[in-house]
């Protein structure tokens, strides 16, 4: 779940809006060994974990994957046709895949990635536990200035914002991340070091760094498709596929290859797919499932459970509790 401009955290997954539209940068940490069941839903993942780059196709199924705890991901997940456009290639020959980046791009840049992803992380883990890293260098001023500082998470955030050429925004927020259990402060020069690396262009954390990775693609590349984002956005309302064609200008032919390079599949499974995180929203937000079902556009309650045994592998009970 987004809350405005903020980090939103449930346990050890947390997310926020990307500066790219339809983009959301997430991280997560594995408390447990465990299995995780990873629901389709219409879009394409660049991960970095474990110092290894890889991009996750979009799904038609529920992707299982087994994961150490302890082990960091963060990741750039991208909608509406946005990730074809920042990896270079169909949405569909990535389909129901988890494939190396440096098998998309030119190894070299993928190692030069990984690094500069590697020494984020670090100042990151630096800043989290209140160590300064050695380049941090502070006069007594601007120690006592960060220090007194009411919202240290201000001050990077303004930082950042400046570097980007924005306005400084009052009351601009990035939380201070810390690791579980350390309660105490960030320390100041590891805050000012993490602002300096925004200065100097090296984002300070991995997240910001694959987004703007993904931000100079994207510059590179083609504009983006106002059909797409449209289709995208009526099929996730719960329009039905032919008035969406209709509306777009295009035949069912035309909009299922357009929906291919874009979603990774045609537009009557991503249909499926949004209607079902649709149940799902209302679902967990309390909704019985009969009032859920028909509000997201299924015949009934059963229907919806059919279709999401079959997207999923798991009952309707189990994906909302």
């Amino acid at each position: 779940m987004l809350v405005g401009a903020e980090w939103h955290s449930e346990g050890m997954y947390r997310e926020r809006p990307s500066t790219i539209a339809h983009a959301v940068v997430w991280s997560s940490t594995v408390t447990t060994d465990e299995e995780h069941r990873v629901l389709p839903d219409g879009c394409l993942d660049l991960l970095w974990s474990g110092g290894r780059l890889v991009v996750a196709g979009p799904d038609t199924v529920a992707h299982l994957a087994s994961w150490r705890a302890g082990t960091p991901f963060v990741g750039l997940r991208l909608s509406a046709g946005v990730g074809p456009r920042v990896l270079g290639l169909p949405a569909h020959e990535l389909r129901d895949q988890r494939v190396p980046l440096d098998a998309l791009w030119p190894g070299a840049e993928v190692r030069r990635l990984a690094e500069q992803l590697a020494e984020a992380a670090e100042a990151a883990e630096m800043a989290a536990d209140g160590r300064a890293g050695p380049a941090a260098r502070i006069t007594g001023s601007e120690a006592a200035a960060i220090a007194e500082a009411t919202d240290p998470g201000a001050l990077l955030e303004a930082a950042g914002r400046l570097a980007d050429g924005r306005p400084a925004a009052p009351g601009a927020r990035l939380e201070a991340r810390r690791r579980p259990g350390n309660t105490s402060p960030p320390d100041p020069g590891a805050l000012l070091e993490a602002a300096r690396r925004f200065a100097d262009g090296r984002p300070a954390d991995p997240g910001a760094l694959l987004e703007a990775v993904a931000v100079r693609r994207l510059g590179e590349g083609a504009p983006a498709d106002p059909v797409v984002e449209r289709v995208a956005w009526r099929l996730g309302q719960g329009a039905a596929v032919g008035d969406v064609a209709r509306e777009v200008g295009l035949s069912a032919r035309q909009l299922h290859r357009r929906s291919l390079d874009a979603f990774g599949y045609g537009p009557k499974t991503l249909s499926r797919i949004l209607r079902l995180h649709r149940a799902l929203e209302l679902g967990r937000s309390g909704a019985p499932a009969a009032d859920a079902a028909y509000a997201a556009g299924y015949a009934d309650q059963a229907h919806l459970s059919r279709e999401a045994r079959s997207l999923s592998g798991v009952t309707l009970t189990t994906l909302v509790a």
